[in-house]
């Protein structure tokens, strides 16, 4: 039997107060375990799009182009810029290494949804939703980041960081 989440602020909130970590630790870990698994299903050179966000999520997605880029043709794709305090920080690390920025979505064989993570609660907006929808028929296989962006994202895996989240079962 595994432990499932309501939510994982109280774990994070953990990880500072207790262990001494940063968020920043926490974020390049997260992105560290997802490169692993990319390597380790994908060929080297395979198109890859990671759609992100404004927030954690995006700048999850950012950490993860950036440790991906050299070994595969991967762009990131901005549904709304980088707006959180570690968003920002992993734009400025993408762009200072020149990680390649698509301004459209296109046909790539690996899409990764780093839109919004397990803190986004509401609706999406009409050019959000329209995006996931032109996600959702592209021919790729599709990861999500922690969890599928307003489980609107029809992931083929997800990978959650941190613990098990019982939305996404």
């Amino acid at each position: 039997m595994q432990k499932l989440f309501d939510e994982v602020a109280t774990l994070d909130r953990r990880c500072y107060e207790e262990f001494e970590l940063t968020e920043d630790i926490l974020m390049e870990h997260a992105a560290n375990g997802m490169a692993e698994y990319v390597k380790e299903n994908f060929a080297k050179n395979s198109k890859i799009i990671v759609a992100c966000g404004s927030g954690n999520n995006g700048a999850d997605g950012i950490a993860l182009a950036r440790l991906l880029h050299v070994d595969y043709d991967l762009n990131i794709f901005y549904v709304k810029k980088p707006k959180s305090k570690m968003a920002l920080i992993q734009e400025k690390r993408a762009n200072a290494i020149s990680v390649p920025i698509c301004k459209e979505l296109c046909e790539c064989d690996v899409l990764i949804d780093s839109i919004v993570g397990t803190g986004f609660n509401g609706e999406f907006d009409l050019d959000i939703s329209t995006i996931i929808k032109q996600m959702n028929v592209l021919d790729a296989y599709k990861i999500a980041c922690d969890v599928p962006s307003g489980y609107e994202f029809y992931a083929d895996t997800t990978l959650t960081m941190g613990a098990l989240k019982k939305s996404i079962f």
